[in-house]
C-alpha cells in the first residue's frame, strides 16, 4: 500500500510558515509508494519551506507521485536531496497546479551501476503565479540512465521556469541521460524561460537535451474544428492534451484523477471538457 504525506496549509489573518521535512531511507532490495500532496485549503500569506532527503539503496525501488495544490496566497519552496544506488530505480511524477509562487529543487546523485531514474513534471500557472523548476543530476557511477519529462503551459500574466543540468563524471561511462522541456504559451503576456544543460567528462555516453516553446498548432485547431468543434472546445482540449500526457504518468490512480480534475479547472473552456473525456 502507498504511503500519503498529506500537507495542508491554511491562511490565517497573520503570516504563517512551516518548514517540514522529510526522511525517506529504503533498505535493500525494498520496494515504496510514496505519495506527496501539498493542498491549499484557505487562502492567505503562507509560506511552505521543505526539505526532503530520500536514499535509495542497492536494488530498491521508489516510487513518487507528488501533487501541489495551492491556492492564492500560498508559496511553496521545497529542496530534494536524492542519492540512488547501484541497480534501483526511481520514478517520480509532478504536478504544479497552484500557488502564487513554487519553486521545486532537486539535486539527484546517481551512485551506482544500472540505475534507472525518471523524473516526470507539469506545471499550468494562472494570473500572476510563477513556477520555477530546478533540476541537477549526477551520473557519478557506469551505465546508468536517467530520463527528465516536463512540460508547462502558461496563462495570463504567469511565469514559469525550468533550468535542468545532467554531470556526467569521467568514470561515468555508458550513461544514457535524456532532457526534454515543451512548453506553451497561451498569452502574449505570459514568459517561460527553458535551460537544459549537459556538462559530460566521459568520452562513451549517449545524452541529449531539447527544449521547446510555442502557442497551440493551428493545422490541430484546424482539424478538430472541421470535425464539428468550436474553436473554443479545440483550443481546450489541445490544451489539455499537451498537460496531460505527464498526468497520465502518475502511478497510483487517485492523484492522477485528482491532478486531471485540477488541470481541467484550470484550462481555459475546461468546462466544456467533462463532457468531450
Amino acid at each position: 500500500r502507498p504511503i500519503q504525506l498529506l500537507f495542508l496549509t491554511a491562511g490565517e489573518e497573520s503570516a504563517v510558515m512551516t518548514h517540514p521535512r522529510i526522511v525517506l531511507k529504503l533498505g535493500k532490495r525494498s520496494r515504496a509508494q510514496l505519495i506527496e500532496s501539498h493542498v491549499g485549503v484557505r487562502g492567505g500569506h503562507c509560506l511552505t519551506n521543505l526539505v526532503a532527503d530520500y536514499d535509495i539503496d542497492d536494488e530498491a525501488k521508489l516510487v513518487h507521485d507528488r501533487l501541489q495544490l495551492g491556492v492564492s496566497g500560498t508559496s511553496f519552496v521545497g529542496l530534494s536531496r536524492i542519492r540512488v544506488g547501484a541497480q534501483a530505480e526511481l520514478k517520480q511524477t509532478l504536478a504544479t497546479l497552484g500557488g502564487d509562487l513554487v519553486r521545486n529543487e532537486t539535486d539527484m546523485h546517481l551512485d551506482g551501476t544500472f540505475v534507472e531514474a525518471q523524473l516526470n513534471g507539469v506545471y499550468m500557472p494562472i494570473g500572476s503565479e510563477h513556477v520555477d523548476n530546478v533540476i541537477r543530476v549526477h551520473h557519478e557511477q557506469p551505465d546508468g540512465h536517467s530520463d527528465q519529462f516536463y512540460k508547462g503551459v502558461a496563462l495570463d500574466k504567469s511565469r514559469a521556469a525550468f533550468a535542468g543540468k545532467v554531470f556526467v563524471y569521467q568514470d561515468a561511462q555508458r550513461t544514457n541521460a535524456f532532457q526534454q522541456n515543451s512548453n506553451m504559451l497561451l498569452s502574449d503576456d505570459a514568459e517561460i524561460d527553458s535551460k537544459p544543460e549537459l556538462e559530460i567528462y566521459a568520452d562513451d555516453v549517449k545524452c541529449s537535451h531539447g527544449a521547446t516553446c510555442g502557442e497551440l498548432d493551428p493545422v490541430a485547431l484546424f482539424y478538430l474544428r472541421s470535425r464539428g468543434l468550436s474553436r473554443a472546445e479545440a483550443e481546450s482540449l489541445l490544451t489539455y492534451a499537451f498537460a496531460a500526457e505527464v498526468i497520465e504518468r502518475f502511478v497510483d490512480p487517485a492523484v492522477a484523477k485528482l491532478a486531471q480534475e485540477r488541470l481541467i479547472a484550470r484550462t481555459p473552456g475546461g468546462a466544456n471538457l467533462t463532457e468531450m473525456l
